[in-house]
């Protein structure tokens, strides 16, 4: 969900351990998707490893509508997550994103969102400049 499906993901920090984040990317069977939301980290930006926890608004619910591609339904909610970066490398500047993310709202109607799960994991690669 942070990358609005198959996508890239820019993260802006607005204090020490508070960043402003968007996302955009593809949902691969319904066009494009979008996320923004909020990450707080429980440690300095100094840390190899960053626990936090972190809120998004966007895309993420795909109702796939068999027999045709072009007339699925794409729904957009609240979504909560707790996860982690871990930088590495000499420079820090090269590092990994995981995090488990709860579908809190979508338009998507409670049977279709039980059906796929409320739960999903998101894994992505993170370039610090």
């Amino acid at each position: 969900m942070p990358y609005g499906g198959v996508g890239g993901n820019v993260d802006i920090n607005v204090a020490p351990n508070l960043n402003l984040s968007a996302g955009a990317g593809t949902m691969i069977v319904a066009g494009l998707g979008y996320n923004f939301g909020l990450k707080l980290f429980f440690t300095p930006p100094t840390k190899t490893f960053r626990p936090r926890v972190s809120a998004y608004y966007g895309t993420n619910t795909v109702v796939e509508i068999l027999g045709s591609s072009s007339n699925n339904e794409v729904f957009s909610g609240l979504n909560l997550g707790i996860g982690e970066q871990l930088m590495f490398g000499q420079s820090q500047l090269n590092g990994m994103d995981f995090d488990i993310m709860y579908i809190a709202t979508s338009g998507a109607n409670k049977a279709e969102l039980d059906k796929a799960g409320r739960v999903k994991i998101s894994v992505g690669y993170r370039r610090a400049f």
